[in-house]
């Protein structure tokens, strides 16, 4: 049935019976048969919970405060719902793979096309770990399928076409932009004291760094005049640690719709976290931010949130993900956005 107050009503039907079993006094087959309870799973049914009508906010509601053992599971991408029901709604997040799940899918996809001790694996064990950080961040499907097409296009895992994978899939979320960084620190003209101070941070993203007790490296601002070279040491940098450049464009987030510019800032910092370790970048910061003194008074607040929510996520993130910004002028960049702690580190290009 497509109609989804008519699902709802059978469920309740159904767990209503199971209720009333469950406390009668009769002891037959059918009676325990019924008071067993059931799993229904409700497939996509998110799209019905956003602006949820009152019918369907009732029969959910209802069911929740049956005694029975009905378990109502909504599956779909995001979570969805109206205030009525978040006391009654169970939220169960699933991660994206971990290393050994794509080790998994990946020697599966090897074995199944070339079989076990062929070249191709031996060549996927010298390259393992490249290949597991290059689709990093990726659902488990996303993963299966990249490893198909590369081995369909050329003929082994490709670390190069899996992460071209992985930038189409982080280009569909809409609020950031892989880019392929060609050049290295040795491209940038001057700035030695940034570009020793990179290299130096350039074992700091692995396992073995966090073994010794080595913090997590959060970041640099660049702020300086235009055309110093800030943006190049930022692709630069990526280059150099050889991992994912995501740039994002801080105006960007600010949409039209109540919420929206807040719900983009976190989705911006779940993909970062997602594809982890990788650099995050956003340029020209400062034009982002100018006017955040007043922004209580010109947009209802919407600025201060946005820029409330990143603050959080630098003093407080653990995720491999070192958040490069360039700014042109320092005045219109909030104090507190600057003061120790947010970045490792300001350098001025001059």
């Amino acid at each position: 049935n497509t109609d989804p107050i008519a699902v709802l009503d059978w469920i309740v039907k159904e767990a209503t019976e199971q209720s009333e079993a469950a406390i009668s006094d009769q002891d037959d087959e059918a009676t325990r048969s019924k008071s067993r309870g059931n799993i229904y799973v409700l497939l996509d049914f998110h799209r019905y919970m956003k602006n949820c009508s009152p019918d369907i906010e009732r029969r959910l509601r209802t069911l929740s405060r049956l005694d029975s053992n009905t378990v109502v599971v909504i599956v779909g991408p995001h979570y969805e719902t109206t205030p009525a029901l978040d006391k009654d709604v169970r939220v169960i997040d699933f991660p994206y793979p971990n290393d050994e799940e794509i080790k998994f899918a990946l020697y599966s996809a090897v074995h199944g096309v070339y079989g076990k001790d062929s070249p191709v694996e031996k060549d996927t064990q010298a390259k393992e770990r490249d290949i597991i950080n290059a689709v990093t961040g990726l659902s488990y499907g996303e993963v299966c399928a990249s490893f198909a097409k590369s081995i369909v296009t050329q003929k082994n895992i490709d670390v190069a076409t899996l992460l071209k994978e992985k930038q189409e899939v982080i280009r569909k979320t809409g609020v950031l932009e892989y880019f392929l960084p060609k050049v290295g620190l040795d491209d940038v003209g001057g700035l030695g004291n940034l570009t020793n101070w990179l290299k130096e941070r350039k074992g700091l993203f692995g396992e073995e760094a966090r073994a010794y007790g080595l913090p997590q490296p959060k970041g640099a601002l660049l702020i300086g005049v235009p055309g110093g070279g800030k943006s190049l040491a930022a692709k630069a940098a990526a280059s150099a640690y050889q991992i994912p450049l995501l740039r994002m464009d801080f105006g960007a987030l600010f949409g039209h719709l109540v919420g929206e510019s807040e719900r983009q800032a976190r989705q911006a910092i779940q993909v970062a976290e997602r594809v982890a370790p990788c650099v995050l970048w956003c340029d020209e910061i400062d034009k982002g931010l100018a006017g955040s003194a007043g922004s209580g008074k010109n947009d209802s607040g919407v600025t201060a949130r946005v820029i409330s929510t990143f603050l959080t996520w630098m003093q407080e993130k653990t995720a491999p993900v070192f958040f490069m910004c360039t700014a042109n002028n320092h005045e219109n960049i909030p104090s507190e956005f600057m003061r120790a702690g947010r970045f490792d580190e300001v350098f001025f290009v001059d």
